[in-house]
C-alpha cells in the first residue's frame, strides 16, 4: 500500500500555524530607510567600513554638502541594499580617495536636472511641446518634492481632483502620494 504523508502545514508550502505563532512574539517593526533618513550617513559609514575591511582598508569618502543632500532625498526603493550599491559604486569608481561631489555620485542616484514649474491647469495640449520634426512630444513632468507636495494639499485643502490637476497627473496618482506621505485627501472636488 502506497503511503501519501502530507505536511504538517497541509502541503500547500505555507508556514506552520504553531511555529507562526511562537515567532510572532518577537516582531520588530523596521521602517524603510525613506522614514529614517537621520541614519543614511551612519549606514553608509558603517558599509563603506565593511566593504574596505574586505579590499585592504580604503579612506572613508566624504561628501560635499550638494551630494549629501542628494543623498538624503533619494527614495531608497532597496533600502540598505541600495546604501550598499552606492558603497560599491563609489569603492569601486575611485571616487572614494577624496571629496565625492555631485557629479562623481552614480548615475542611478543623481537627481533630474531642474525642470520649469508645472502648470496649474491641467489640459493637455500645455503639456506638450513640439519635436523638431514637427510632431508633438510628451515633456514628462517633473515628480514633486515631498515639501512642494505638502504646500499643494495644504493650499487646496486636500482636494484630491485639485491636486491632480495641479501636478498633472492622474487622481490614482495623487491617491499613492498622500499614502507615500501619510496624508489623506479631503474631498473630491
Amino acid at each position: 500500500m502506497r503511503s501519501t504523508r502530507r505536511s504538517r502545514s497541509g502541503g500547500t508550502g505555507s508556514f506552520r500555524p504553531d511555529l507562526y505563532a511562537r515567532l510572532s512574539v518577537w516582531e520588530l517593526p523596521v521602517p524603510p530607510l525613506r522614514e529614517r533618513r537621520v541614519d543614511l550617513m551612519d549606514w553608509i559609514a558603517r558599509l563603506h567600513q565593511r566593504w574596505s575591511e574586505e579590499r585592504g582598508g580604503a579612506p572613508a569618502p566624504r561628501f560635499t554638502a550638494d551630494a549629501a543632500e542628494a543623498m538624503l532625498r533619494f527614495a531608497w526603493p532597496l533600502n540598505l541594499r541600495g546604501v550598499d550599491r552606492l558603497v560599491h559604486d563609489i569603492g569601486t569608481s575611485g571616487n572614494a580617495a577624496g571629496e565625492v561631489d555631485l557629479p562623481r555620485l552614480p548615475a542611478w542616484l543623481k537627481p533630474p536636472p531642474a525642470a520649469a514649474p508645472a502648470p496649474a491647469r491641467a489640459d493637455s495640449d500645455a503639456r506638450r511641446a513640439p519635436a523638431d520634426d514637427g510632431d508633438t512630444a510628451r515633456v514628462p513632468i517633473p515628480i514633486p518634492s515631498r515639501e512642494e507636495f505638502l504646500a499643494a494639499h495644504d493650499h487646496l485643502e486636500g482636494s484630491v481632483r485639485g491636486l491632480a490637476r495641479h501636478f498633472g497627473r492622474d487622481r490614482r496618482q495623487i491617491y499613492r502620494w498622500l499614502q507615500t506621505y501619510g496624508l489623506k485627501g479631503q474631498k473630491q472636488e
